[in-house]
C-alpha cells in the first residue's frame, strides 16, 4: 500500500523542531548536540481537517541541512514502498530557505517502522533520532512506533518481568490506608 503524504506546513514543521534541534548548535556529525531527540520523527495525531482512510498518527520526518543546500534529500521506510524513496520538501520561513527538509505520511496506529534518509548518493541513518535497530541481515536502521505499540522495544523479557515485580512492590496505593489517604488529602483537597 503505497504512504499517503500530507502537508501540514512549513509553520507546524518549524514549530515542533526548531528548538529541540538548534538549542545547542547543529553539528551534523552528532545527534548529542540535539536536545530531546526522542521527539523525532515527530509522531502525532491526525487533525480533523485531514480525513483518513483509517485510524492513523500523522508522521513527519525531519532532515537539516545548511540553509540554501541544493541536495535533494528522501527518505525509504517500511511506511511506504521499500523500493521508491519519497523526496522531503523544503522548509520555508517567510520564503527563505531554513535547510529543513521534511515530509509527512498517515501511518497506521499500533506499528514499528524503520527507515533510512537517502542524502548524497548515499542511505544514512537519521542523525536525530537515536532509536536503531539491527535487522537479521546486520544493517542498522532507523526506528519509530506509533501511538498505541505496546510490544516492549528495549527491554528482553527477564528485565520486563523484573521490572513488573519492582512496580509491584514499590507501588503501595493498593492498601486499604493507601485509599484512605487518597481520598481524605488528594481527592476532597481544596484549591
Amino acid at each position: 500500500m503505497p504512504a499517503r503524504v500530507l502537508d501540514p506546513g512549513d509553520e507546524y514543521v518549524l514549530n515542533h523542531c526548531t528548538k529541540q534541534i538548534n538549542r545547542s548548535g547543529f553539528d551534523e556529525n552528532s545527534s548529542a548536540t540535539i536536545s530531546e531527540a526522542w521527539r523525532f520523527p515527530i509522531v502525532g495525531p491526525l487533525r480533523e481537517d485531514n480525513p483518513a482512510p483509517f485510524d492513523g498518527n500523522l508522521v513527519t520526518f525531519v532532515f537539516r541541512l545548511k540553509p540554501g543546500d541544493e541536495q535533494p534529500v528522501q527518505i525509504l521506510g517500511t511506511f511506504a514502498t521499500l523500493y521508491q524513496p519519497i523526496t522531503l520538501k523544503r522548509v520555508l520561513f517567510q520564503g527563505e530557505d531554513t535547510g529543513y527538509r521534511s515530509v509527512s505520511f498517515v501511518v497506521r496506529k499500533a506499528r514499528v517502522h524503520t527507515y533510512k534518509f537517502y542524502v548524497d548518493g548515499k542511505y544514512v541513518l537519521d542523525p536525530i533520532n537515536p532509536q536503531r535497530v539491527q535487522l537479521a541481515n546486520g544493517r542498522l536502521w532507523s526506528r519509530f512506533f506509533t501511538d498505541g505499540y505496546l510490544q516492549p522495544l528495549i527491554l528482553e523479557l527477564w528485565e520486563l518481568r523484573l521490572l513488573y515485580r519492582l512496580i509491584e512492590q514499590i507501588l503501595p496505593f493498593r492498601s486499604a490506608d493507601a485509599e484512605n489517604f487518597l481520598n481524605r488529602y488528594y481527592f476532597r483537597s481544596q484549591p
